[in-house]
């Protein structure tokens, strides 16, 4: 299904003409070693098993937050797909929970958890990232929902040249397997 006609008000089938955008120059708020820089969220692997993961020394996990430019400049962003990183790394986009394999699925909100996506026109820069919300995350799956792969729609019109996820709160630490970001030409149509 596409995640472009999820606002789609029929109730047949949904076509949506998307293209997917190119983001590069991929940056994050700090970097755990060598190994997971934030190109692994925009490297094309879906499948959970290559990630970006920022530090995790104390001083580096307030707000983490993660971005990447879109090619071409400024561009209608219609959607994101996010994907997280096999394993217990989705549940770090929501909640401190660690790696308890029998957690059930709930609600985070308090003040060290769930995250935002955005679409910007500026970059992140201290611990502030700027932008028009398309998606304010808080809920987990339930138990094994790994890799997490989370469809998010952003408002109508909504244009950029950054996209960007950021970690609410303190002793934080993000992970992402992959992000892709889709701009439609037109409204979903709705056949059947």
């Amino acid at each position: 299904e596409n995640l472009l006609c999820t606002a789609c008000p029929c109730d047949g089938s949904c076509q949506a003409a998307a293209t997917q955008l190119t983001l590069v120059n991929a940056g994050q708020s700090s970097t755990l070693g060598g190994s997971y820089g934030a190109q692994r969220a925009i490297d094309g692997d879906t499948s959970g098993n290559t990630f970006s993961h920022t530090d995790q020394d104390s001083a580096n996990t307030v707000q983490p937050w993660w971005q990447a430019e879109i090619q071409g400049g400024v561009q209608l962003v219609s959607g994101l797909t996010l994907v997280n990183r096999k394993n217990c790394g989705a549940r770090w986009w929501i909640g401190n929970v660690g790696c308890d394999p029998q957690l059930e699925a709930q609600e985070f909100v308090g003040e060290n958890e769930g995250f935002l996506v955005k679409i910007a026109n500026e970059t992140c820069s201290g611990r502030s990232c700027p932008g028009v919300i398309c998606y304010t995350g808080n809920v987990y799956g339930g138990p094994y929902a790994n890799p997490i792969r989370l469809d998010v729609v952003c408002p109508p019109g909504v244009r950029g040249s950054y996209v960007n996820v950021q970690l609410a709160g303190v002793s934080r630490i993000l992970q992402l397997g992959e992000i892709i970001a889709y701009s439609m030409s037109a409204e979903p149509s709705c056949t059947g």
